[in-house]
């Protein structure tokens, strides 16, 4: 009865959808295997026999064609993150990631009891990923590759991270983890309880340095977050005799997309976790895998291998079929994940009425099953495409290890036949987790042939049609009171058990030629590799000239020593000089900023601040640009700073008074740093020519009052006062003052 019901519902249809697009029955005027209507035939009577009013799903590729998401990469593909419970992440072959912070801290000095060893130090710990992973391969500060040598980050080219003041250190994820002792010296709260068990963790050190370094060391601004490129999870290959599903630690690494869609099906989804486990255990894997996949293995091995299969490049040489980067939170839904992982290698995933699992990887094969009326209890046919939702090229990206594992665009897609048909591209995207640009297009290629496939339906059979669980392409022969509407493979796209014991799917016309592969014509090319842009290093500027001058200090009044430089650097108006000073040998500089020197094309004149006198000074320059970037020190220039040559300023103060049979007065010793003495001279007239040393070396400290008496015969002399440095160079006299001697 309900194979006589559902011929009518579709002859009805048929018929009346005939008369309103083209007003005759001729329009069926049938093609080789296919009938011509550009219309709809619709069942719609069947469901009042119940048919398809309650279903259980069977098995279900949601994702294959668009009819449902697939699970996004995590937040921490990107950059890091700071959330209160972050979601655990995995993934799969090789990508970066970075991580959630689990501290963010900065140290106080906590080291040998309280000592201010490390203080300021800042100290960021992330959470990568969940479980154990094969190996970490490259290290990340915000967008910058960075070497280390142990777990010190190597000075960039520009400077940045210069010092070894930036450390990183990672675990593999391991149970039990491994206790980061380097940020336990420097926060006591970071305990040895603090292993991590089962998480890739990773910690970084990021040590204070002076404000004006500041910019130099870390040019973002803020210590850049931490993130990694690693080989992922292992993976179970039952290919591989030396593997054994309950003992993890003889998996190996892969980016083989169905050797990871098993991993996933396996240990998130299928696997009993015990409370309190991390990964399940041995016994219950073995549980798993003798009840999903040891019955279905030879499908399972026919795909995988289909996936490491070479396909021919176009630069020479091959590259496997299939691979996988996928990385996810595990808070996202199981099918989701599914969908991304087998949206990889075009795959199709099934249940068999057991509960094991087939699957079939991106490859026609002939149809084992076929199904006509005998089978058939009703159909539908869609041709052609919905406007509304008709898409004739996909922007298709790929991640990229070029570039920095980013996510990039290849060469579009695109349906030349239908673009101009339709004059005008509408574009969708297709953004599959794949390393490579060429699978990324393969993918591209068959994803579009399905979905503008020009024939799709649903097909409900009686219980003869059970045949077709667990086969992705079955022969199917759709006919209807002579007029056959199709004939010749279908895929099946989600599959339904009604209640007649049959089976109700969704189909679509499957091309053989899906498979054809012209590298040369159909690769495209990879997203272009240009060179990061950084900042030029500076230049290190040059002193061209630097010599010793004496110098009054206006605080003091004292007579000191400097350093004059000419200095060869920029021409730019934004610079501040610094130059560092220091007596030849010692360790430390004394280093002083200067912020209102102007350029000169002849080189900018700096007077430095007072240094040592009678010493070798050595001296350095630096200059800083506006946006806080430090160019190298100069040069060491060396300066000798003897004073033996100077002669001290004059004394000061000068007073002489005439008395009975003697003259008395006093000074104000010279307040230079290089005084050593004094002399007082009398003449007969106001020639100092003329006057006699009456004193000799008369020794005091630089700016002392220094007295005096002169005995002398009646008379008018005149004085003066003179000082001396201790090799015997005069500073300008001090006088005269007159006195009369009674």
């Amino acid at each position: 009865m309900g194979k006589t019901l559902g011929t009518i519902a579709v002859i009805a249809g048929a018929a009346a959808l005939a008369v309103v697009s083209f007003g005759t029955a001729a329009a069926f005027a049938a093609l080789p295997g296919v009938a011509t209507a550009g219309a709809t035939a619709a069942a719609g009577v069947i469901t009042a026999l119940g048919v398809t009013a309650t279903t259980v799903a069977l098995q279900s590729t949601a994702g294959l064609i668009g009819l449902g998401p697939k699970a996004p990469k995590p937040e921490t593909a990107d950059t890091a993150k700071r959330i209160p419970i972050p979601p655990r992440v995995a993934a799969y072959g090789r990508s970066k990631l970075f991580g959630t912070y689990i501290l963010f801290e900065t140290s106080e000095g906590y080291d040998a009891g309280f000592s201010t060893v490390g203080a300021g130090t800042a100290v960021d710990v992330y959470a990568i990923h969940d479980g154990p992973i094969d190996a970490i391969e490259q290290y990340y500060l915000g967008d910058d590759l960075v070497t280390l040598v142990g777990n010190t980050v190597q000075e960039g080219t520009d400077g940045r991270y210069k010092d070894g003041k930036v450390k990183i250190y990672a675990t593999l994820g391991e149970t039990p983890g491994t206790w980061l002792s380097a940020i336990g010296s420097l926060i006591p709260a970071w305990d040895d309880s603090h292993r991590g068990d089962g998480v890739v963790i990773v910690g970084a050190t990021f040590e204070a340095v002076k404000a004006k370094d500041f910019q130099d060391v870390y040019p973002t601004g803020l210590p850049p977050a931490v993130g990694i490129a690693a080989r992922w999870q292992k993976c179970f290959d039952w290919r591989d005799e030396a593997q054994s599903v309950d003992d993890p630690s003889t998996w190996t690494w892969t980016e083989n997309a169905v050797l990871q869609t098993a991993h996933y099906k396996l240990v998130r989804e299928k696997a009993k976790r015990e409370p309190g486990e991390v990964f399940p255990s041995g016994p219950n894997l073995q549980v798993a895998w003798d009840r999903y996949f040891a019955p279905t293995v030879t499908y399972w091995t026919a795909a995988a291998d289909d996936a490491d299969s070479g396909v021919a490049l176009k630069a020479g040489g091959t590259e496997p079929r299939y691979r996988s980067c996928v990385a996810h939170e595990l808070t996202s839904p199981h099918k989701e994940v599914i969908a991304a992982l087998t949206a990889c290698f075009d795959g199709w995933l099934a249940a068999r009425a057991d509960g094991a699992l087939i699957v079939y990887s991106g490859r026609y094969y002939e149809p084992m099953v076929s199904l006509g009326p005998d089978e058939i209890l009703s159909f539908t046919v869609t041709d052609g495409i919905d406007d509304e939702t008709e898409f004739n090229e996909y922007a298709v990206s790929y991640v990229s290890s070029e570039h920095q594992y980013s996510t990039v665009d290849t060469t579009p897609w695109q349906d030349t036949a239908a673009i101009e048909a339709a004059g005008a591209i509408k574009s969708s995207g297709l953004a599959n987790q794949v390393p490579s640009h060429g699978q990324a297009r393969r993918l591209a290629k068959r994803t579009m042939m399905r979905a503008r496939a020009p024939k799709r339906g649903t097909i409900t059979t009686n219980n003869a049609g059970l045949a077709v669980r667990g086969e992705r392409f079955v022969d199917v022969h759709l006919e209807e009171a002579g007029t056959v509407f199709y004939s010749g493979p279908v895929e099946v796209v989600r599959l339904t058990r009604n209640l007649l014991f049959g089976v109700t799917f969704d189909w679509v016309l499957a091309d053989p030629a899906v498979d054809d592969w012209d590298p040369e014509t159909e690769e495209g090319d990879p997203a272009p590799v240009e060179e990061s842009v950084s900042p030029s290093a500076l230049v290190k500027p040059t002193i061209t000239s630097a010599a010793r001058v004496t110098s009054q200090d206006s605080g003091s009044n004292t007579t000191g020593t400097r350093i004059q430089l000419v200095v060869d650097g920029p021409l730019r108006v934004d610079l501040i000089w610094f130059v560092r000073t220091r007596p030849s040998g010692e360790a430390t500089w004394d280093e002083r900023e200067y912020t209102d020197i102007d350029p000169s094309i002849g080189g900018v004149e700096i007077l430095t601040e007072f240094v040592a006198a009678d010493n070798t000074i050595e001296v350095q320059v630096q200059y800083q640009v506006g946006d806080g970037r430090n160019s190298p020190w100069s040069d060491t220039e060396t300066v000798s700073t003897s004073t033996a040559d100077i002669a001290p300023s004059p004394n000061t103060d000068f007073t002489a008074t005439g008395g009975m049979g003697e003259a008395t007065g006093s000074w104000r010793n010279s307040a230079s740093s290089n005084f050593d003495h004094s002399r007082l001279y009398r003449g007969t007239t106001a020639s100092f020519g003329s006057a006699s040393d009456v004193s000799g070396a008369i020794t005091g400290a630089p700016g002392a009052t220094q007295p005096f008496t002169d005995t002398v015969a009646a008379g008018t002399y005149y004085y003066w006062t003179r000082a001396f440095n201790s090799s015997g160079a005069g500073a300008t006299p001090t006088g005269p003052e007159m006195v009369t001697v009674t």
